[in-house]
C-alpha cells in the first residue's frame, strides 16, 4: 500500500507540474500577443507622427536624404513598370521619389502605390503624356537622385527646347515639381 501512495503523488505531482506548465505557455503567449499588438500600435502611431511632420514642414528646411532616412521602409528599389503615352518606361522606384513632397513621389511610395487608379489593360500605371518629355523628365530626377545632398526646395527642372515647353511646364504642374 505504501508502494501506491508513492506512485499515487508521484503521478500527482507530475500532473501538477503539466498544469503549471500549460498555464505558464498560456499566460506567455497571451503576453506575447499583447506585445506584438502594442508594438504594431506604437510603429503606427510613429509613422502616423512622421508622415504628420513631414506634411507641416512648409518651410522648405528638409532635405532629399534626410526625408528619405525618415521613410526609408517605404522607397525600396525595386523596378516601376510605367505606360507613357502608350510607350512602357521602366525605371527604379526611388528615381520617381527623388522629390520629396511631390505628388509624383507620393503616388509611388510604397504603402501609398495601391491608391493609383489610372491603368492599362495590363495593370501598368498609365500617364497621358508625351515619352520624350517624361523621360526627359526621368533624367533629370536621376541627376537627383545621384545628388541627394541638394536641398528639395532648390530643385529647378529644365524645360527641352523648343516648342515642348508648355507642355513639359504642365507635366510638371501635374506631377507636383514645380
Amino acid at each position: 500500500m505504501e508502494m501506491f501512495s508513492k506512485l499515487l503523488f508521484i503521478l500527482l505531482t507530475i500532473c501538477f507540474m503539466v498544469i503549471c506548465e500549460l498555464v505558464t505557455v498560456e499566460a506567455v503567449g497571451t503576453h506575447l500577443e499583447s506585445t506584438q499588438e502594442t508594438v504594431t500600435e506604437k510603429i503606427s502611431g510613429s509613422i502616423d507622427t512622421i508622415a504628420y511632420e513631414d506634411d507641416m514642414d512648409v518651410g522648405g528646411s528638409s532635405t532629399v536624404a534626410s526625408w528619405k532616412d525618415k521613410i526609408s521602409e517605404s522607397l525600396d528599389d525595386d523596378i516601376i513598370e510605367l505606360n507613357v503615352g502608350g510607350e512602357k518606361i521602366s525605371t527604379l522606384r526611388s528615381t520617381l521619389t527623388a522629390v520629396p513632397k511631390s505628388k509624383l513621389a507620393k503616388m509611388f511610395m510604397k504603402n501609398h502605390e495601391s491608391k493609383l487608379n489610372l491603368r492599362d489593360n495590363m495593370g501598368t500605371v498609365f500617364f497621358d503624356y508625351n515619352p520624350v518629355q517624361f523621360k526627359y523628365l526621368l533624367d533629370q530626377l536621376r541627376t537627383i537622385k545621384r545628388n541627394p545632398e541638394m536641398p528639395a526646395y532648390a530643385v529647378e527642372f529644365q524645360a527641352p527646347n523648343g516648342d515642348l515647353k508648355a507642355n513639359f511646364t504642365a507635366m510638371l504642374t501635374d506631377l507636383g515639381l514645380n
